[in-house]
């Protein structure tokens, strides 16, 4: 089946997107005279402001009336003297939109349109928030925004509506960044009207460039740095272009096989956000091919029509299918890379590579080799996965030890190179499930307020301390480690465990309040810079810090309790557990209130109060 693919397009898409074009007359006949760029886009202008898109069927008569003059823009080249779009696009990506019908190959295409359409995006969604709107999160609800359709005019709006931003249209951005599209069906004649419009669309904006604020993009997140750190795969391509050389006579689903091969390229040529960007679409279009051999519905491979939706990475990772049965590619996958790729796609606090990506919210430059090998590794197993069954089980025991020995057969290689990857990913759990989020939380709460009896203090007001001066074990807090958590997530369970995330984070704020007042005043101690009540409230709070320490020792023995229940049991009474953790939180956001502004006899009361 994989090697007889040759569109991931349903009939009416490619229809649209393919055929549509060639059906339409060719105007470029009936002219004496040749017509200029300006004539052209006048009279689309003409066209669609006679339209009103609403239903589907006024987006096909849309594209058939404009589809001639698409014809007859096709030949222009962007003008270089008059160009606003390159200042205006610029900023959000490097690639050059006057030179994207150059490139030599289809994927370099691909890879200039899946920038052009992220940097669209973001661009307008900058133009909607700087007029005083709230940018959506999806491109089609943006392009129905009153302040664009005011600032761009109607015309220029619908026909964006029509290009990339409704699924009733081309639906372009769709298409491309969901892996639909092959290197034979990108709509040329589609995309030089786009560039025409987004041309128009900057010379606007040049006319009120004083008006419109960019939003600054992702420079770095912390979870692509915890991710990077806790994903190393770099060393399963050092040798990059002998693994092409393996895989490159291999027939799984050659329609893709372009794309793969650039981004291997790029990946050679350290370009790792590029390669992170062009193979992403081709991992969700095989992911999804697996899918729906898992579950016995190869008819979702292929695009939604516009009545239904795509099957997005959201549906391929998610527990259950529509009709409740379970979603059969975890058996295929195996819990450790689903947990990879839920940690990298879909959960809400973790990478988000792919929709950052697609919105144009993540620069680029903060792609590094860690988070590429990754996707190529993930991209490599999943061919496996694709081929293990229908190719692997074929070869006799003889080549199957002839082909293992010198990897030159693709699928021997294959078989090789997943099993290097399982290895590498042994005892991964998830980094951004929200249990194990809290549980990091927990942690370095317990490793601040091990600080405590560490920071130096004046000994001079040690001199009352009494018995105080003792400090709990923070021992008595038990270690939490993270668990393997894939799919535990109905309303109940996530009820509490947004709570208890709540709670940790309360209580690592707190320890931080009272360790950074700790360095703080013994900083001005030393430069005899503290104010006489600034001096009393320092004795005080050294005097108690032991008590204020048991506080904290006491909160996370009752969090360290709750993790255990909640993972040991099923909560029998959701409500009643519900109540307690509550007023653990109100506890601790007192805490963090009282810290915060360093009232340490109260936090002392509050110790007492909670015991």
């Amino acid at each position: 089946m994989l090697s007889s693919i040759n569109t991931f397009l349903s009939p009416n898409v490619k229809y649209l997107v393919c055929d549509l074009v060639n059906e339409t007359a060719d105007l470029g006949l009936s002219y004496t005279q040749k017509p200029t760029k300006d004539e052209v886009l006048k009279s689309i202008g003409t066209i669609i402001s006679s339209i009103e898109l609403g239903a589907p069927a006024t987006y096909l008569e849309a594209l058939r009336a404009i589809s001639p003059y698409a014809k007859l823009l096709h030949p222009f080249k962007l003008n270089n003297t008059e160009n606003h779009t390159e200042t205006w696009l610029s900023t959000y990506t490097m690639v050059s939109f006057q030179t994207i019908f150059m490139v030599e190959k289809p994927a370099q295409m691909m890879l200039a349109l899946l920038k052009f359409t992220s940097a669209l995006e973001r661009a307008l969604g900058d133009a909607c928030v700087s007029l005083g709107g709230t940018c959506p999160f999806l491109l089609r609800d943006l392009l129905l925004d009153d302040g664009l359709w005011k600032l761009f005019g109607a015309n220029r709006m619908k026909l964006l509506q029509v290009l990339i931003g409704n699924p009733h249209g081309i639906n372009l951005r769709n298409l491309v960044w969901h892996g639909f599209l092959g290197p034979a069906e990108i709509p040329h004649v589609f995309v030089s009207l786009l560039l025409c419009i987004c041309e128009s669309l900057a010379s606007v904006l040049n006319l009120h460039e004083d008006k419109i604020q960019q939003r600054p993009l992702i420079s770095d997140s912390y979870p692509m740095q915890l991710f990077r750190d806790r994903l190393q795969c770099t060393s399963l391509l050092k040798d990059v272009d002998k693994i092409w050389r393996c895989i490159s006579d291999s027939h799984i689903c050659p329609v893709l096989w372009p794309f793969l091969e650039e981004s291997f390229n790029l990946y050679a040529q350290k370009e790792f956000g590029d390669c992170v960007t062009l193979i992403i679409p081709c991992f969700e279009t095989w992911l999804r091919i697996l899918f729906a051999q898992s579950n016995d519905c190869e008819e979702r491979i292929l695009t939604a029509e516009s009545s239904s939706l795509y099957t997005t990475l959201d549906e391929i990772l998610a527990q259950h299918l529509d009709d409740g049965s379970e979603n059969r590619i975890r058996f295929v996958l195996g819990d450790e890379i689903m947990m990879v790729l839920m940690d990298l796609f879909v959960l809400q606090d973790g990478v988000r590579i792919r929709d950052r990506l697609s919105h144009g919210e993540m620069s680029l430059a903060i792609i590094k080799s860690q988070i590429a090998s990754v996707l190529i590794c993930l991209t490599l197993r999943v061919l496996w996965c694709l081929t293990r069954e229908q190719k692997w089980n074929t070869l006799d025991e003889a080549a199957l030890g002839e082909c293992l020995e010198d990897g030159t057969h693709e699928d021997c290689f294959l078989k090789r190179f997943a099993t290097s990857f399982d290895n590498q990913l042994k005892g991964y759990c998830s980094l951004f499930h929200p249990l194990n989020i809290a549980k990091r939380s927990y942690l370095k709460s317990k490793a601040t307020i091990e600080q405590f009896k560490y920071v130096q203090t004046p000994e001079v007001f040690h001199s009352d301390a009494g018995d105080s001066g003792t400090f709990q074990d923070v021992g008595d807090a038990p270690y939490i480690a993270e668990s393997a958590l894939l799919y535990r997530s109905d309303k109940k369970y996530l009820e509490i465990v947004v709570v208890l995330c709540h709670i940790t984070d309360e209580s690592l704020t707190s320890a931080n309040n009272v360790l950074d007042y700790l360095h703080e005043r013994w900083q001005s101690f030393c430069d005899r810079s503290l104010r006489s009540r600034q001096r009393v409230n320092y004795k005080n709070m050294v005097n108690r810090l032991s008590e204020i320490q048991v506080l904290f020792v006491t909160i996370l023995r009752e969090i360290s309790r709750h993790f255990l229940d909640l993972e040991q049991i099923d909560v029998p009474d959701h409500n009643a557990f519900l109540r307690k953790l509550k007023r653990l939180l109100k506890t601790t956001e007192n805490l963090r209130t009282l810290t915060s502004q360093n009232k340490w006899d109260e936090v002392c009361s509050l110790l007492s109060r909670f015991v």
